[in-house]
């Protein structure tokens, strides 16, 4: 029978891997997977790092990299073994799939968990490409995104740490259902008790207000991803500092610009909030894009 997956690429390769083995295993993306015998995945101890190419390549991992050696010694995983095996998943996956990642750009999703979650001895590993949704980022891209604050809260750091991007994604998931019951566009945006902003399913935000300050919510209230990592420091090297801080309600829907940036569309604008519609200059957004491109070398809005 031939399975098909909406997260994984049609006709594609991946590939499993057992600490300590010799030789991974390259096989049809339906025959790899965890086995029952597998505590980690039963408990729910998996490490996901995801990473998109640009023209069929990989650019700078760095950031991927020090959020895969962070989990990987919260779990008890041997961290220079995992992050050994990353950059080498990451170009053998590829070369694997060489000719369906010369038709187009996809998201390369790796996976550690280990065998015995109890002692974490061993791990195994699973990668895969991912299809990325190109007409939906093309929408984003010309006309931005709508976005509607959700009665699902952000975690507390008491129950969970923001600090450590955790794969519990059932909250966001809840959120971005109930959401799009009002209209099938919508991204929720999480909040807390006192509405202050967070993040979303998507990407991270940031905010310029009608004083050119640009601000995004700190880590208390929104785990900063990669995408949002390296937008600051391009930013920075071009004389702009992004303030992380807590982020009102209020200041959200009366701000100049809001930006959305996610490793997947990269960077992009929001069109409005809770009804509430944004100015639609976008200059601030093109700039961000712009450096981004040419950090990329490559004009991934033109895809």
């Amino acid at each position: 029978m031939n399975v098909q997956s909406p997260s994984v690429l049609p006709s594609s390769k991946a590939i499993q891997f057992l600490e300590n083995q010799q030789q991974p295993t390259i096989a049809d993306w339906q025959q790899i997977g965890w086995s029952l015998d597998d505590t980690g995945p039963i408990y729910g101890v998996v490490l996901v790092e995801r990473a998109r190419t640009f023209g069929s390549k990989l650019i700078n991992l760095r950031w991927n990299i020090e959020r895969l050696r962070k989990g990987a010694k919260t779990i008890g995983l041997n961290d220079d073994a995992v992050v050994a095996w990353y950059q080498n998943v990451c170009e053998l996956i590829l070369e694997s799939n060489s000719a369906l990642i010369k038709q187009q750009d996809v998201s390369v999703v790796v996976l550690f968990s280990p065998i015995e979650f109890e002692r974490a001895l061993t791990w195994k590993s699973i990668a895969y490409l991912s299809p990325i949704p190109f007409a939906r980022l093309n929408r984003w891209y010309q006309n931005g995104c709508q976005l509607k604050t959700s009665t699902i809260g952000i975690i507390p750091n008491s129950v969970f740490p923001t600090s450590l991007k955790h794969r519990s994604r059932i909250h966001y998931w809840l959120a971005d259902r109930g959401v799009r019951e009002m209209n099938a566009q919508n991204i929720a945006v999480l909040m807390d008790a006192d509405r202050r902003l967070g993040d979303c399913s998507v990407a991270n935000l940031i905010f310029i207000d009608h004083h050119q300050n640009w601000f995004t919510p700190d880590e208390e209230y929104s785990h900063h991803g990669t995408t949002l990592k390296q937008s600051m420091e391009l930013l920075e090297t071009a004389g702009t500092i992004v303030q992380a801080r807590p982020v009102e309600h209020h200041e959200a829907i009366s701000c100049q610009e809001m930006l959305l940036v996610g490793s997947t569309g990269v960077a992009w604008s929001a069109s409005s909030i809770d009804d509430t519609i944004l100015p639609n200059s976008r200059i601030h957004c093109h700039r961000l894009q712009s450096l981004w491109v040419n950090h990329l070398q490559y004009s991934f809005t033109s895809v």
